[in-house]
């Protein structure tokens, strides 16, 4: 049934398929750079697919910028955010606010520590959790990245038109908006 199944659908359907059931098992990102554009899809699967492509291409871009200062993508999430806070966030504030696990938390801000770039000390008003704070060291390194940062994903979007971009942005936000419970601004 599988061979007569596979004498009716057109090559490039079969193309699509398979490209679908590899997605399934963790290898979309890699498969999204590669998609070939004479696959037959919906347009709501290009549409998907396109998103995918702009995901990676900038996350690419990120990876590169981060690996030069010897950071991942949640490292440096987690020193941003500690950066930004006002208070001493502690470790289930961040899980809630970055969308982690604890396990995977715990891992970076184990070797954000062994690095030297965060301190982690018991919380004065609850001690059963662990607030983390910057160090020295760790300031000016996200600083140093936070300029080659900006500078990339700028060089990335500058490109475009200022009317092409906020017209980008209210589209984008229209989609969040559908898609997403939470309140888009």
């Amino acid at each position: 049934m599988a061979r007569l199944r596979l004498r009716e659908v057109s090559e490039s359907e079969e193309g699509f398929y398979r490209l679908e059931r590899a997605m399934r098992y963790g290898k979309r990102l890699k498969l999204a750079k590669r998609v070939p554009r004479d696959v037959f899809m919906p347009e709501d699967k290009k549409l998907w697919f396109l998103f995918e492509r702009i995901y990676t291409v900038v996350h690419d871009k990120e990876v590169a910028v981060l690996r030069r200062f010897g950071l991942t993508p949640m490292q440096y999430n987690v020193l941003e955010f500690v950066y930004v806070s006002s208070c001493k966030p502690t470790l289930g504030f961040i899980v809630d606010e970055l969308r982690v696990s604890y396990g995977n938390l715990f891992a970076v801000v184990k070797n954000l520590t062994k690095k030297g770039l965060l301190t982690c000390s018991v919380c004065s008003t609850d001690r059963r959790s662990k607030s983390l704070a910057l160090t020295y060291e760790g300031k000016l390194l996200f600083e140093e990245v936070q300029v080659v940062h900006d500078k990339v994903l700028g060089n990335m979007f500058s490109a475009m038109r200022k009317n092409k971009k906020s017209d980008i942005k209210s589209d984008l936000k229209f989609i969040l908006r559908h898609f997403s419970p939470e309140k888009i601004e």
